[in-house]
């Protein structure tokens, strides 16, 4: 994948981008530069056409799922107390994803939030989880693969590298929490925490695989080095 990205150089998924008042049809374009959303053409053009860019420096965090494409920018919205600037386009049904992930992940690193199923091998072990969120709850299943963790349920995807996850823990063999980089307001350092209540026992042999994967003690200092030299 990362080779036909390095390939093709641009990625383009068509996208409709929603307003206060209406759409507009057009294409986000994924470029060595960064993300650029593009308005198409109109039966009655519009005298200034959407026009979007950010380069890499410029987002903050990017979002891909089966859905959508989200872009989070360090741009302050004073009509929201300061938020954040987010937009959101919506990507059409059945788009094939597997070289926009390769280009997000390789251009963003740990500001890509992947919101995908990984298929890229069976999993190691499997467990039947509920993510809790709010006062809801989301059934599905927590994977082990080679390359790191993944959530898989019918309305809830996410698939974690290990450089993805900041920490591990758990109260008892029926739960899990997992701290991600994934931005959060509600979070301890911004990160989003995602708990599981599991719905078969996990075992302390799987939580230590888990724990010593992600804590390493080269985690930090190997990414910190491999910049410097």
């Amino acid at each position: 994948m990362l080779a036909a990205w390095a390939q093709a150089e641009t990625v383009t998924l068509a996208a409709r981008h929603d307003h206060r008042k209406g759409s507009c049809l057009g294409a986000v374009s994924i470029t060595a530069e960064g993300i650029e959303y593009r308005e198409g053409p109109r039966d009655k053009p519009r005298k200034k056409p959407h026009r979007y860019a950010w380069t890499w420096a410029d987002t903050q965090q990017a979002t891909l799922s089966a859905k959508e494409l989200t872009v989070l920018t360090y741009e302050d919205r004073w009509l929201k107390l300061g938020a954040d600037r987010q937009m959101r386009f919506a990507l059409t049904p059945g788009t094939d994803l597997a070289t926009a992930n390769a280009a997000l992940r390789q251009a963003l690193g740990r500001k890509f939030v992947a919101a995908l199923l990984a298929t890229d091998a069976a999993p190691l072990w499997t467990l039947p989880a509920k993510h809790l969120h709010g006062f809801r709850g989301t059934l599905g299943t927590l994977e082990l693969r080679g390359g790191g963790l993944g959530f898989r349920s019918p309305t809830l995807s996410r698939t974690w590298t290990w450089d993805d996850l900041e920490n591990v823990s758990s109260a008892g063999p029926y739960e899990l929490t997992l701290t991600t980089f994934e931005r959060s307001r509600l979070h301890y350092g911004g990160r989003r925490d995602f708990t599981f209540q599991l719905r078969e026992p996990i075992t302390p042999a799987q939580v230590d695989q888990l724990w010593r994967r992600i804590t390493r003690p080269s985690h930090i200092l190997t990414e910190f080095t491999t910049k410097e030299n």
